[in-house]
């Protein structure tokens, strides 16, 4: 390296020096901060070297007195030297000065390395610490760098962010009037701190850790060494105290006085904060430092650290993803940069440098003919018809022509009713070649029911998997433990195993015999690896093994009280027998002789909400509930050529017909991504391929792109990213592109983590968020780039007339001229007055708003989707915290931001699936519970004896009988056991009740003796009590424990209590024409005085029909006629024995006065 130069290196510690010298290639002279004072003084610095300087603002300063130097004979007669100095914040003022004196002397050049951010050098100076760094000095500096260089994910790289940036206003500041005090820096950092609240992120699981984490005691630090260790061998304590550390293997213990400048993959930091409390600059200068230390994760233990700057860990998943610039693309860059060194300045085609850095230029293809993109049809993601007979239409967009797009294609919409994303085709696939590529919301499979499924309608021959998943989930344990004959008690699991891995071990058990792998001996050896995979039952299993190679029997046994049949296998272990719990049935008991036929799909329901699946670990993930599922452990993505379905799909206008369900879900589905799993939990991984194998007729036609296999079942699965994530690897991706671009690879295609859509609705999404003034710089920034081509933006929006349909869509191209916005000719002085004439009145969710450039031909070329997202959102890397939380409460993105996957190879034997690349990211899918087979029991092949088979007969005609009678009613339910029969029709009765709206309805009833029990309609008249139940759930959100009805003279004016949470409320019933309404009665007091006290009275006013009439009125809150009220008025006012009853009446009203209830 620069050999006419005489080069020394120097650093505070040895190893910083070793590793400077390394980076810059220098095999010469180094020396620490120490030596090199050693070289220069023949001693070190004392106090008694330092001048105590007052000035006129008597704030004191510190300065090297003249000192003799030694002269620089390291370098000999050498005349051209340099210093290059490493972790130049860790030297003092007075350091600085006596190196520059010496440097002045024998000239030398002095460049220093650091980060003016970290911990600054101090000096003791009358026993007292004085802050005196780099910073008090005069020097010339170089621009910082924008970006870290270590972070190693998003965790990390906002973390660093955040802080940086508090450090940077604070220092910011100070340049600007460096006379500032300490104690004002620091009260400016405290204020910084106040306004913002500071959340460092950090992601973890079970095999996972990154970014920072705060933890309560250092008792913690070996547990987490042990899970670290797990991750890598790379890491550190970084502590004031190294002995306490002395005893944990598998780190380094470093010191803090030797670690600025070190790099480890993780870091524990445990220090007092104490010499810098309440010293919010310094502390958080400390913090900073620390946490560069690691490129992955750092463990700090709080020691009152969060406390005193106000800042806390949030677990974030969203930001585990990995912005580690991978080695081929930094043996891409370097290639780049060693041919553009190698090359004469002549050779480099700056015109295809983007002259503003901050915007990206459009991808420029080589010659014209490439300008054309390609561009497929983009369908709505819908389900399709279930029924097989029907052409299947989807409502979607016309094709493109080669050579132009169609006004049909220019009506791309996306769907914001469901929050379901569309899908598009990627113009740039990643995984495979001449392959289409989508990203949809998960759609069910079109998989056809085979004929050889018998389901059948009798409830007593079906065993459904709902109840006995139930039963693993909450009974099996318990049952199993008060069981004498349970493998529980004869294996003496007790102690040995706790209830998850026991209640996984009896599915797998289960699903032996259930299955028929008990029919072929050689199966055992499938069992024991499923069950030695788990680590479950163990060192049983030998003696379970010997038992499951005999022949087992099958038996329905009581459960329930008999209510119904538990099926279970018998096995004999220990000269015991032990049973294992398969199935239920109805309370026929006996020993049962038939097979087991699987009767249903497994399947999967939704609820809306996204469930979160543990892609690794599916055991213990919340999808599979109990572990009673098994999975691929792959996630798989069906890939089909255009060939493959072109000839099967049609577009008419503005849909598109499918000649089969099958060629509707390739087409719908193509480049989405699926997670297999099987109700049977035995299924192994060659089976799961051979379920990916099409079924292809002799004429080439697809008939189904999976196999027929009822236990296993395919469910749509996204990887979603946070917009953190996917700004990270949009600037990754266009760094890569042009590196490989100026290397010379003109053929070279950007790669894209999402489709142009999606990157559409979010610059969309920003713009009508609180950074629009952001995003309105970033927009007019593009359009003001030249680059050879004009850039452009298309907006589109589309009018719906429901969420469900497609609307008429308007497209504009907006480009820029002299400062102006430009339109088919009319020009605009803004984007908000452009858009509201354009389009008039809209729905932002239904816009888009996509960046792009006019070709050499006239035509709208749209950027890939890695420069949309670059162009658009660059400085928002490390600051989208609050424009995540404005995207997730759009229903656009309610589920997530959908971003591509990498499909990596093909699955064995499959002719459209393909493994994909599911490394450091986050999967979820809106599948919320998964279903098992149902099964089908031979009724007549459970063995009883004749006596008892008689009575079953009978039962059994009762039983078929009363549900014949529910049938009747449009009662949904159907009993197996008479015994169910009265909880049953308690159930009903209890829905009926929970929906009365008026005072009349029908209930069920049961009739006969307990021998020949029916049901029956019976009519309830004048019930107030449901209804008034009902109505208050509606009105107020909650459930009453109980209403009481205070007067019920007519059903238009009901007062009654509610009781709620140990309270009682008062309301009333009113019906208005018919309607039924309650409110708060605040005068319930008053009108229950006046109730009891006109019952006492009656024979008072009996005789007098005109009072009587108003009294009654009164107490109905009915009107009477003037007549009544004149005549009541001047009755009461003239007889003196109604003196009492007229101040009762008249403290009732004025009471209704003041409650506003007249």
């Amino acid at each position: 390296m620069m050999p006419a130069y005489k080069i020394v290196t120097v650093a505070p510690t040895r190893k910083q020096t070793d590793r400077l010298s390394a980076a810059i290639e220098h095999d010469g002279l180094s020396y620490t901060k120490a030596e090199l004072i050693e070289q220069i003084l023949g001693k070190q610095i004392s106090e008694s070297d330092i001048n105590k300087v007052i000035g006129s603002d008597e704030i004191p300063t510190y300065t090297l007195k003249d000192l003799k130097l030694n002269p620089a004979t390291m370098f000999a007669e050498t005349e051209n030297r340099i210093i290059f100095i490493d972790e130049i914040s860790q030297f003092s003022k007075i350091d600085l000065e006596l190196i520059t004196r010496w440097a002045n002397k024998n000239n030398i050049l002095i460049v220093g390395l650091g980060d003016y951010k970290q911990n600054s050098a101090y000096i003791f100076y009358e026993n007292a610490r004085r802050n005196l760094g780099i910073e008090d000095t005069y020097f010339t500096r170089t621009p910082n760098l924008t970006a870290p260089l270590r972070p190693n994910n998003i965790a990390k790289y906002d973390n660093y962010t955040i802080l940086n940036s508090i450090l940077d206003q604070t220092w910011d500041k100070y340049y600007d009037n460096p006379s500032m005090l300490e104690s004002e820096i620091d009260l400016l950092t405290k204020q910084i701190l106040s306004e913002n609240s500071i959340k460092l992120k950090y992601f973890e699981t079970t095999e996972t850790f990154g970014g920072e984490k705060f933890i309560n005691s250092s008792d913690e630090v070996p547990k987490i060494v042990e899970k670290l260790s797990k991750l890598s061998n790379d890491i550190a304590i970084i502590t004031d105290n190294p002995a306490k550390y002395t005893a944990i293997n598998n780190v380094k213990v470093v010191g803090l006085d030797s670690v600025q400048g070190d790099e480890f993959e993780f870091a524990i930091i445990d220090k007092s904060w104490k010499d810098t409390s309440g010293k919010h600059y310094l502390t958080l200068k400390d913090l900073y430092t620390l946490t560069q230390r690691s490129t992955k994760g750092t463990i700090i233990v709080d020691n009152g650290i969060s406390l005193d700057l106000k800042l806390n860990t949030i677990n974030d998943m969203t930001s585990a993803g990995s912005i580690e610039v991978s080695p081929e693309q930094i043996s891409d860059f370097k290639d780049w940069r060693t041919k553009l060194l190698e090359n004469s300045p002549e050779s480099i085609d700056y015109e295809e440098v983007n002259p503003n850095p901050t915007v990206a230029e459009p991808v420029l293809p080589t010659s014209e003919q490439n300008i054309k993109p390609r561009v497929e049809p983009t369908p709505e993601a819908e389900v399709v018809s279930e029924s097989p007979k029907e052409s299947v239409r989807q409502a979607s967009v016309e094709s493109e022509t080669k050579d132009t797009i169609s006004e049909a294609q220019s009506k791309q919409t996306f769907d914001s009713n469901t929050g379901e994303q569309p899908p598009v085709t990627d113009q740039n696939p990643v995984h495979a070649p001449n392959v289409e590529q989508s990203v949809t919301s998960p759609v069910d499979i079109l998989e056809e029911v085979p004929q050889n499924i018998g389901i059948t309608d009798d409830p007593l021959n079906i065993s459904k998997w709902n109840d006995i998943a139930d039963f693993y989930l909450n009974n099996l344990w318990n049952y199993d433990q008060s069981e004498e004959s349970s493998l529980f008690n004869i294996l003496g699991i007790k102690g040995k195993l706790a209830a998850p891995k026991y209640i996984r071990a009896l599915n797998l058990i289960a699903a032996y015999f259930k299955y028929g792998y008990y029919k072929n001996p050689r199966e055992i050896i499938r069992l024991g690896q499923a069950l030695n995979k788990d680590r479950a039952i163990g060192r049983a299993f030998s003696e379970l093994e010997t038992a499951l190679k005999t022949k087992p029997t099958f038996e329905v046994v009581p459960y329930d009280n008999g209510r119904r049949g538990l099926l279970v296998a018998k096995i004999q272990i220990k000269n015991k027998t032990a049973q294992i719990p398969l199935l239920f049935t109805t309370p026929r008991f006996g020993t049962y002789t038939g097979d087991f036929t699987i009767g249903s799909y497994a399947k999967f329901t939704r609820e809306g909400e996204l469930t979160t699946v543990d892609v690794s670990n599916f055991n213990t993930s919340a999808l599979n509930k109990g572990g009673l599922f098994s999975s691929y452990g792959k996630l798989v993505s069906l890939v089909v050529r255009k060939s493959d379905w072109q000839d099967h799909i049609k577009w008419v206008g503005n849909t598109f017909e499918a000649d089969s369900r099958n060629y509707a879900f390739m087409y719908q589905n193509r480049g989405n991504t699926f997670m297999l799993f099987s109700a049977d939990p035995l299924v192994s991984q060659k089976e799961f391929e051979a379920h990916l194998k099409a079924q292809v007729a002799e004429d080439g036609t697809i008939l189904n792109t999976v196999q027929n296999d009822p236990r296993i079942r395919l469910v749509g699965i996204n990887s979603v990213a946070s917009l953190d994530n996917i700004i990270h690897t949009a600037i990754n991706n266009v760094n890569l592109f042009n590196a490989q671009r100026k290397a010379g690879d003109k053929n070279v295609k950007v790669r894209n983590n999402l489709n142009r859509e999606r990157a559409g609705q979010l610059i969309s999404l920003a713009y009508f968020s609180p950074y629009k003034n952001t995003i309105l710089f970033r927009l007019g920034a593009l359009l003001n780039t030249q680059s050879g081509y004009t850039n452009a933006i298309r907006v589109t929006y589309e009018d719906k007339v429901t969420q469900a349909d497609r609307g008429n869509v308007t497209e504009r191209i907006v480009t820029m001229e002299n400062g102006q916005y430009v339109v088919n000719g009319k020009t605009y002085s803004d984007f908000d007055s452009l858009l509201n004439t354009e389009f008039g009145s809209f729905d932002s969710n239904q816009m888009l708003m996509q960046t792009g450039y006019i070709s050499r031909v006239g035509k709208f070329e749209f950027n890939d989707p890695s420069f949309m997202i670059y162009n658009i959102f660059a400085d928002f890397v490390g600051k989208t915290e609050k424009l995540q939380e404005h995207i997730e409460n759009n229903p656009n993105f309610k589920q997530g931001i959908y971003v591509f996957d990498d499909a990596v190879k093909v699955v064995p034997g499959s002719q459209f699936y393909y493994e994909v690349d599911t490394a450091n990211k986050l999967y979820s899918t809106n599948a919320s519970n998964l279903i098992g087979n149902d099964f089908i029991i031979d009724y007549d092949k459970i063995q009883v004896n004749p006596e008892k088979a008689i009575q079953e007969d009978l039962q059994r005609q009762k039983i078929n009988k009363i549900n014949e009678a529910f049938n009747q009613f449009g009662v949904n339910k159907q009993i197996t056991n008479i015994d169910l029969l009265e909880s049953t029709v308690n159930d009903v009765n209890n829905e009926i009740l929970n929906k009365v709206t008026t005072p009349n309805y029908t209930i069920i009833q049961i009739v006969g003796d307990s021998n020949n029990p029916e049901i029956v309609m019976k009519e309830i008249k004048d019930d107030l009590t449901p209804m008034l139940k009902n109505l208050f759930k509606q009105v107020y959100r909650e459930n009453p424990d109980d209403v009481t009805i205070i007067s019920r003279n007519n059903l238009k004016f009901v007062p009654f209590l509610v009781s709620l949470n140990n309270n009682s409320k008062n309301f009333v019933l009113e019906n208005k024409d018919g309607v039924y309404s309650i409110r708060e009665f605040n005068t319930m007091n008053e009108y229950i005085e006046l109730r009891d006290y006109l019952n006492s009275v009656k024979d008072l006013y009996k005789s007098s029909p005109n009072i009587l009439m108003y009294l009654k009125a009164l107490m109905q809150n009915t009107e009477v006629t003037e007549t009544v009220a004149s005549t009541y008025y001047n009755e009461v006012s003239t007889n003196e024995t109604l003196n009492e009853l007229r101040e009762n009446v008249q403290k009732y009203l004025i009471a209704k006065l003041e409650n506003n209830e007249c």
